[in-house]
């Protein structure tokens, strides 16, 4: 419908994203590490098309990710205290009952993402919308955060029939986004398009600190980038991060990008992403 509040806004955007270059070893990246510590990899800026999918049917299975409506009673992200008795039970019933899972678990802390242009940038307890490409979980590093996550008993029980991580991503600042989440669709995406590293994880000697297999990826002129427009707070974004059945959707890069589109005061994007695993019985 054209009138005085129509979307006027392009369906498709261009945009910079950051990929991987290809390099002779793994790259290495730091998160909340020591001042001296230095990310080791190349990158490789692009201008790619960027594809507003509000009116598509996808599937978490086949394009790797999806938007449900989802009605939560958190009326602060911020607080963790809501973040644990609320939403984390929210979370775990909901992914239920869209996968059909016998049995969910859901991380016990979340990522809290300010944009650059929020007043709280930077505060304590946050962290900001990643600007490189990149994949959460390997084949080699997806039993074991499971496993910290339902503890070694249950694991060798669960781990023997399909599982998957997913990314619950929830956008708590008002539409539209400056700096918006944009994911790349599985099912364009080869394997050899895959770059793996190393990620270490918090301050100390590098031999004690949490060590996870990362991903980066190279550039393909048939990527298919694309994102919600103007999510908020009452829906969430499903993002396939790993899958046991490598017949479904298991990669989606993906990465924060400035959106040309979205008013110069646009409200600072303000994002929590919490993990969550559902397991089957086969």
């Amino acid at each position: 419908m054209d009138g005085p509040n129509a979307d006027r806004r392009p369906p498709v955007v261009e945009a910079e994203v950051i990929y991987q270059a290809p390099m002779d070893h793994p790259a290495t990246f730091y998160l909340g590490g020591e001042e001296g510590d230095r990310d080791d990899v190349v990158n490789d800026a692009r201008i790619v098309p960027i594809y507003n999918v509000r009116a598509e049917q996808l599937s978490y299975d086949r394009e790797g990710f999806a938007v449900f409506p989802h009605k939560t009673a958190v009326s602060d992200f911020r607080d963790p205290e809501q973040v644990s008795s609320i939403y984390r039970p929210e979370l775990e019933e909901f992914v239920r009952a869209v996968t059909g899972a016998s049995k969910v678990a859901v991380w016990r802390g979340g990522a809290l993402r300010l944009a650059p242009r929020s007043k709280d940038f930077g505060a304590a307890g946050t962290t900001y919308p990643s600007p490189t490409i990149h994949g959460d979980y390997t084949e080699n590093s997806a039993p074991g955060v499971v496993t910290s996550l339902i503890g070694a008993e249950e694991a060798k029980v669960r781990l023997k029939n399909r599982y998957a991580i997913f990314s619950l991503w929830r956008a708590f600042s008002e539409p539209p986004q400056d700096v918006p989440l944009c994911l790349c669709d599985a099912s364009t995406v080869k394997d050899e398009e895959r770059q793996l590293g190393h990620v270490y994880y918090g301050k100390g000697p590098l031999e004690k600190r949490m060590h996870l297999q990362g991903t980066g990826y190279l550039y393909s002129p048939a990527h298919r980038w694309c994102y919600f427009r103007d999510m908020h707070k009452h829906e969430v974004l499903f993002i396939k991060t790993f899958d046991s059945d490598g017949a479904k959707a298991w990669r989606v890069p993906h990465t924060s990008f400035v959106d040309p589109s979205a008013p110069k005061d646009a409200p600072p994007r303000q994002s929590i992403d919490i993990r969550a695993v559902a397991f089957w019985d086969a």
